[in-house]
């Protein structure tokens, strides 16, 4: 297994393997892993695709630290010495014998890699390690009749090894028994030696802290969720598409949706997935059967009724592309997280989830009271979950932390909380952001929450949220009822009803917060809060635009029972709105540049002036 420097032990130079999952002789593509010393730098790491081809290697340089020269030796005194930079390729063709890898470190020490002797009658064992998902970066290790090591691998993000065959086979020095196939099952060898996944393809570090360097490991998490985890490096998800196969394209796939879409002729539905063709739709009510409908979009799953209807419908349809559900989040309600997790600032890339019926998605799907979630970067996500949807978390419980984490992508939610970075959360979050597009067809739908019951600070959306269809709807949180200050949202607003630059209704107190994103809504639409509802809001400002049809304000559509709002401003300009349920409006320049200050002071600090509109001290 690669271990990363911060473990105390010796990097891997990996090389991947790239056979195919058959026992075959050495003229086909094969990949060998080798182990450098131990006076190698702990910052050196190169990973080196190596395919064995018919009389000589073929290598390619997938990731580099610091090393600066690949030197390789062939049969008959063959040398060559070539550039490390990553993506370098090159055909080595010299006939069978001996070839040797040399790494050449950017302090001019050698490293002898390893070297493999490439004959016609080696006989490879090839295959596949996996739990649902395939395993990356375990090693397999093939043993002689002497008990001896013979050869080794490391499995590559499909899970795929080869091997020299021997007597047995060893996964991380655990004996296991291939399939016909040479697969090996991790959870069948889980279940017969009673011991977790976790234990099997991770270590720990001297802190006793397990180490996460892949998506499958990453996954593993849910075995045993009740520990400290850490990332170790980057991690790319972007295999996590092809998880967890649902349908294939044609065949055909069941389900009981409502009339969520709302339209002015008849009803509209809307299926989780593609549509090729409509097989029967039928009334829950009567049991009767619909036959006038038209798809009005396969892509999106929207499908309108030639007639009206208050209950649900059950529909059968064939899909129009191969679903695969993806990665499944950590935690769920039976089975929450609830201990620790260090991202150490590394990237979790191209994570996939397609769940579109079920609850608590996200890298977490639930998270319980008194757990810690930080430094945790999601990049590039694509997400679809039913209610409870967020990037990050679905569900964060009371008393739980979020600390320093991130989200960018797309977040899509088929019912309540569609969040950025969180679903709905009861718990406390700082120094977190979202820049993603964020969809539903339900209520709740905010940039960074979509349900927020907890406390939120120093955090910013950067979204665009569209959900026309429904209500409590903002650029920071759908509905809120905690404190939130601190914080700031942009991007663009698209609801129905309570919607709001910042917040679509705020049932807490917003403070020290600023919004300048623009807004369309129709009933209780606002430039920071659509509607206040026996709520503060203090020491704030909007800016953006608002088009709406009732109760419409630049700072705040409408105010209920005991709402407050006080020192807190809204551009009447760059709003188009000359009238709010409280707040002070203020031209562009009165509210830009050291204008600002003076016309403003309530906000500084902890605001500060710039050339245009103020900012929060902590952007800088």
């Amino acid at each position: 297994m690669y271990k990363n420097g911060k473990t105390g032990i010796s990097p891997v130079i990996g090389v991947i393997l790239l056979v195919a999952v058959t026992v075959a002789l050495v003229s086909l593509a094969t990949v060998i892993v080798f182990d450098v010393g131990d006076d190698v730098s702990e910052s050196s790491d190169i990973t080196v695709q190596v395919e064995q081809i018919n009389e000589g290697i073929n290598f390619n340089v997938i990731r580099n630290d610091n090393v600066v020269d690949i030197r390789v030796n062939g049969p008959d005194g063959y040398e060559e010495t070539f550039d490390a930079n990553i993506g370098n390729s090159h055909q080595i063709i010299e006939g069978e014998g001996e070839y040797t890898v040399v790494a050449i470190l950017d302090d001019n020490n050698t490293e002898l890699i390893s070297s493999k002797i490439v004959s016609e009658d080696t006989e490879l064992i090839s295959g596949t390690v996996e739990f649902n998902p395939p395993v990356e970066g375990v090693n397999v290790t093939s043993i002689d009749s002497d008990g001896d090591k013979l050869d080794y691998d490391i499995t590559n993000q499909d899970g795929e090894y080869s091997v020299k065959k021997g007597e047995t086979i060893k996964v991380n020095n655990h004996e296991v028994e291939p399939n016909e196939n040479n697969t090996i099952q991790l959870t069948e060898i889980s279940d017969e030696n009673d011991e977790n996944i976790v234990d099997m393809i991770m270590d720990k570090n001297d802190d006793g802290i397990y180490q996460i360097e892949s998506a499958s490991q990453l996954q593993a998490v849910n075995e045993k969720p009740d520990e400290n985890y850490e990332l170790s490096n980057d991690i790319n998800a972007s295999h996590t598409k092809n998880w967890n196969l649902l349908k294939k394209q044609g065949e055909d796939i069941s389900e009981t949706v409502g009339n969520r879409v709302g339209d002015d002729i008849g009803d509209r539905i809307h299926v989780s997935y593609t549509i090729q063709d409509v097989l029967s739709i039928y009334d829950t009510e009567d049991d009767s059967e619909v036959t006038e409908y038209t798809i009005i979009d396969k892509d999106e799953g929207i499908i309108e009724l030639n007639e009206e209807t208050e209950s649900e419908i059950n529909i059968t349809y064939n899909l129009n592309e191969t679903h695969y559900k993806g990665f499944k989040p950590i935690g769920d309600r039976d089975t929450m997280f609830e201990d620790e997790f260090d991202g150490n600032e590394y990237k979790i890339n191209n994570l996939y989830i397609d769940r579109p019926q079920e609850r608590w998605i996200g890298l977490f799907g639930y998270v319980e009271s008194g757990s810690l979630i930080k430094n945790v970067n999601v990049n590039n996500v694509n997400i679809i979950g039913d209610s409870n949807t967020g990037g990050l978390i679905g569900r964060l419980n009371n008393r739980a932390n979020v600390e320093n984490t991130s989200v960018t992508g797309n977040i899509y939610g088929t019912n309540s909380n569609t969040g950025g970075l969180i679903g709905q959360n009861r718990g406390n979050i700082e120094n977190s952001y979202s820049i993603a597009t964020v969809k539903s067809i339900d209520s709740n739908t905010g940039g960074l929450i979509g349900r927020n019951r907890g406390d939120i600070e120093n955090s910013y959306s950067i979204a665009t949220v569209k959900n026309s269809e429904s209500n409590f709807i903002g650029g920071f949180v759908g509905r809120g009822n905690g404190n939130i200050e601190n914080s700031y949202a942009k991007g663009d607003v698209v609801g129905n009803d309570r919607v709001g630059g910042f917040a679509g209704l705020d049932n807490g107190n917003i403070k020290e917060s600023y919004s300048t994103a623009n807004v369309i809504g129709n009933d209780g639409v606002g430039g920071l809060v659509g509607i206040n509802r026996d709520s503060t809001v203090s020491e704030s400002y909007a800016t953006g635009s608002v088009t709406g049809d009732e109760d419409v304000g630049g700072l705040v559509g409408g105010n209920l029972l005991d709402a407050t709002v006080s020192e807190s401003y809204w551009d009447t300009e760059s709003s188009g709105k000359d009238s709010s349920d409280g707040g002070t409006g203020l031209t562009t320049d009165e509210m830009q540049g050291g204008d600002a200050e003076t016309n403003m002071s309530e906000l500084f600090p902890p605001f500060e002036t710039t050339d245009e509109y103020p900012i929060l001290q902590w952007q800088e």
